[in-house]
């Protein structure tokens, strides 16, 4: 919910359903951001598949580039420059199975990722960052979950675990 303007553009930002709270964001042609999350809706990771995750949850979009249709959940940029993607999920692969969050471009190329195999019998929350550019009319980026436990598994489906931010990174050197 944007609750009104701040100084230079900036908005405040309420997230009621998250420990994020309240913050001001730049608004502006050249700072798209958006943060996105999954609201009471879990995943199913398939093994031995990079399996997208559900986030029909939004706090912001300030240039409406996320699409959050069935089996989506991307975001397009609709303006082109480098972008800065954080991904966030919680799964309980078991003991030793390696899993893991995946931050994909256009379908087929994987431009950031943490995999890891899990100690313990406990549910692990895992991050992950990455850098990319857009070309501002076409490129998408999704969130994507992977395990190799041999069987499907049901991931994180809480607004605290499960999210996509990302933003514009400023232009430099003008």
């Amino acid at each position: 919910q944007i609750l009104g303007a701040g100084s230079q553009g900036a908005v405040l930002v309420v997230d009621t359903g998250s420990r994020f709270g309240v913050s001001w964001f730049p608004r502006g042609a050249q700072n798209p951001q958006w943060f996105v999350y999954a609201d009471n809706s879990g995943t199913t990771a398939v093994s031995g598949a990079n399996t997208i995750v559900v986030l029909n949850g939004e706090s912001f979009d300030t240039h409406n580039i996320f699409l959050s249709t069935s089996s989506t959940y991307r975001v397009t940029p609709n303006l082109p420059g480098n972008y800065a993607f954080f991904a966030s999920n919680q799964l309980n692969a078991g003991d030793g199975v390696r899993w893991g969050v995946r931050i994909f471009k256009n379908g087929g190329t994987n431009i950031a990722d943490n995999i890891v195999g899990q100690s313990g019998t406990a549910a692990e929350t895992m991050g992950v960052f990455g850098i990319q550019s857009a070309n501002g009319t076409t490129d998408y980026f999704d969130v994507r979950i992977f395990q190799e436990s041999g069987s499907d598994k049901a991931a994180s489906g809480t607004n605290d675990t499960t999210w996509f931010y990302g933003f514009k990174l400023p232009m430099t050197g003008v």
